[in-house]
Formats: C-alpha cells, structure tokens, sequence
C-alpha cells in the first residue's frame, strides 16, 4: 500500500512538473509573439511561478602549465596519425 502510495506521487509530482514547464512554455512563446504581459494578465493568463531557468555562464578556469591552449597559437596544428 505504501509502495503504491509513493508511486502515485511520484507521477503527480512529474504531471505537475510537466504542466508547469508547458505553462512557462505557452508564456515564453505568447511573448515572443508579440503579446505584453499586461494584455496577457488581463486575459487570464498570469505569469508563471516557475520560470524558465537559464544555464548560467560557467567562469573559465586559468590554465595551468605553460602550454598555450589549442587554438590560441600563431601555428597550425601538426596533422594527427591514427
């Protein structure tokens, strides 16, 4: 009985993550077509809670060692024997 408990949440839980990735989906794309939010509030459509999350910028770590990174030196590379 528990099992079939955990289950059930299991998938209302990802229902519910679905529903709220299409939702901030729809609202994204009704933007995009050129709708305001004021004009979309006033329809019925509110923005979403959860908004669609953007992939932060990972920093670059230096370079450790002397060597210059690929691509950044003034020779071409030595062509590769496999």
């Amino acid at each position: 009985m528990a099992r079939e408990l955990a289950d059930l949440q299991a998938r209302i839980a990802e229902r519910i993550k679905t529903a709220e990735r299409e939702d901030v989906r729809a609202y994204s794309a009704a933007l995009s077509a050129g709708w305001s939010a004021e004009e979309l509030r006033k329809i019925g459509f509110s923005e979403p809670d959860k908004k669609a999350r953007t992939r932060r910028r990972s920093t670059r770590k230096p370079a450790s060692g002397s060597a210059p990174a690929a691509g950044h030196d003034s020779q071409p590379e030595a062509p590769r024997e496999g």
